[in-house]
């Protein structure tokens, strides 16, 4: 875990989880969230220049989120890139932040590199 503050997506210096996602092995990256399969939420994305990426995802089967790659710049997720910050919300706008259970225990935000 690790908390996120002083950062615009932390909500009062939020406990994120934090994923490990290793390279070259595979071409696709997932998270589990423990939400509710076939819902549609928008996956938001931050990278260490404050640079917002945001789609629309409908949760796979698992609970799992599985970002589209061609949604981001070439390149983009590459073990240089440092950590990113990610966090689902139920509105485009990203004011409603999803709480979600991973390894029994609530979360709203998460954090990830590519090593």
């Amino acid at each position: 875990m690790s908390k996120v503050c002083n950062n615009p997506i932390a909500l009062d210096c939020l406990e994120c989880y934090t994923y490990t996602k290793q390279e070259p092995c595979s071409e696709t990256l997932s998270f589990a969230t423990g939400l509710t399969e076939g819902a549609t939420y928008y996956f938001w994305v931050v990278d260490k220049f404050l640079n917002y990426y945001r789609e629309a995802v409908t949760i796979a089967a698992g609970g799992l989120v599985v970002p589209n790659l061609d949604e981001y710049p070439d390149g983009f997720f590459n073990r240089f890139a440092g950590s990113f910050w990610s966090y689902l919300t139920t509105d485009e706008a990203g004011a409603n932040k999803v709480e979600m259970t991973i390894l029994a225990e609530s979360y709203y935000c998460f954090t990830f590199e590519i090593e």
